[in-house]
């Protein structure tokens, strides 16, 4: 589906939705609200079909921005596999979406790594209408390492941040940022958080009913893997990056068309 009418040239944008195995093809037109006002219809008419069927966990939506060749953000080393911090995938129109999708949300989930290095404030800033809120960021750092590194730079406010329930939290008092809250989860195998538990205490302790997963990789990642997801907005740059970061969802995505 076109967001953005061609006429914009290198800003333009092409943006795919997928709901529930299906793409969605709500009639887009060439002016960026009214496009964007399409889209976020559809994702709250999915949400509600969503809640009707009185899941344990929210409704959840992957949403990322990549190149044309598949990805996320360009390495800064490639024997380190760091990446630029807030690199300039999107133009105005896209931002602007991304604000509103946020919009229709509870909750901003981003993994820690990536808190660390963008610092977002994981708010909608740019998007206004009428009953809205604004979402709470929610962060998964199961040992603590990157957000415990931010002291009072952290810029998003009231956060909820997932770590594991192994830790001993005394050996964290006083170094976390004073504007969020710690919640203690179950760790898998792997070390990763046990992603179901995270949505199931989201909606059950917090009345979250509705997140939206911004990143990184491999949180987007996860989530694929484990089947928790509900929309995908995957927002495509005209630009060509090379070496770089990236998520695989070819594999999951022809799964879905083979198996609607």
């Amino acid at each position: 589906n076109l967001l953005e009418n061609a006429k914009m040239k290198i800003r333009a944008l092409m943006t795919a939705v997928l709901f529930d195995g299906v793409f969605s093809k709500p009639d887009i037109s060439s002016n960026t609200h009214e496009s964007i006002h399409t889209i976020i219809l559809s994702i709250t008419e999915f949400q509600r079909c969503t809640h009707a069927k009185k899941a344990r966990r929210p409704h959840i939506t992957l949403s990322f921005a990549q190149s044309l060749d598949g990805r996320l953000a360009p390495f800064l080393n490639e024997s380190s596999y760091e990446t630029a911090s807030n690199y300039p995938l999107s133009g105005e129109e896209s931002l602007l979406m991304t604000h509103a999708i946020r919009s229709v949300h509870d909750g901003i989930l981003i993994g820690g790594r990536t808190l660390y290095i963008d610092n977002p404030r994981l708010s909608n800033r740019l998007w206004h209408s009428s009953g809205t809120t604004q979402p709470r960021p929610i962060v998964l750092d199961p040992t603590l390492k990157h957000i415990g590194r931010m002291s009072n730079s952290l810029r998003a406010r009231n956060v909820l941040v997932f770590c594991s329930d192994k830790l001993n939290m005394d050996e964290h008092y006083g170094r976390l940022p004073e504007s969020c809250q710690v919640v203690q989860c179950p760790i898998m195998e792997d070390g990763h958080l046990d992603l179901a538990e995270v949505m199931r205490i989201l909606k059950q302790d917090f009345a979250i009913r509705s997140v939206m997963v911004e990143g990184g990789g491999l949180v987007l990642a996860s989530f694929l893997e484990n089947n928790l997801y509900d929309c995908i907005c995957i927002t495509i740059a005209p630009k060509w990056i090379g070496p770089g970061a990236s998520i695989s969802t070819s594999r999951k995505i022809d799964a879905i068309n083979k198996n609607p």
